[in-house]
């Protein structure tokens, strides 16, 4: 192996300069900072990244769990999230950051209120809460979770307060968002 060194490289001609070939790996050793003061592309971006909303009220029976379709998009670059079944199909094996919002928006909240994050029909995460008194409840629920490439995730609510009930509509208040952390 031979070692080069030197202060400064700069491309022969245009204004790329490749390292390596693809196959390659280049090794930087413990230890070592790698300082930026440009643009860094292709560095683990936070990607697939998407924010949907309900852009109508969603109906939610009673004592029956109901799978939130989020039927608007603040952003989806990648197109991981499909507005009409309300998943997210990151497609890119790694861990991701998940977290949803919805007001229910009721005269009567008294009663109980779960919510769940699915893995391809499996419960990933949940939470609960229970109502006492009168006007709009929020409910959240956020979880790490690890997807290979063909897993998707989507948000389920029940709700036990006696009748049916709606969860508000708007891109503030009832929300699945989610990120790609690490591979």
């Amino acid at each position: 192996m031979s070692k080069l060194e030197t202060n400064q490289v700069d491309p022969a001609t245009g204004t790329t300069l490749t390292l390596g070939t693809s196959g390659d790996t280049i090794t930087i050793p413990s230890g070592v900072t790698i300082a930026n003061s440009g643009t860094a592309t292709g560095f683990g971006a936070n990607t697939p990244t998407f924010r949907a909303y309900a852009n109508s009220n969603l109906s939610l029976a009673n004592n029956a769990d109901t799978t939130l379709v989020f039927d608007t998009e603040n952003f989806d670059p990648q197109s991981t999230f499909n507005t009409s079944t309300g998943r997210f199909t990151p497609g890119v094996s790694g861990k991701y950051f998940l977290y949803a919002n919805v007001r229910l928006g009721t005269t009567n909240d008294q009663g109980i209120f779960d919510i769940y994050i699915k893995k391809n029909s499996s419960t990933q995460a949940a939470a609960r809460v229970r109502g006492s008194g009168t006007g709009n409840i929020a409910v959240q629920i956020s979880d790490l979770v690890e997807s290979d490439t063909d897993d998707y995730f989507y948000i389920q609510i029940y709700q036990a307060t006696g009748g049916s009930i709606n969860a508000t509509s708007g891109s503030n208040v009832t929300y699945f968002t989610g990120y790609k952390i690490i591979e």
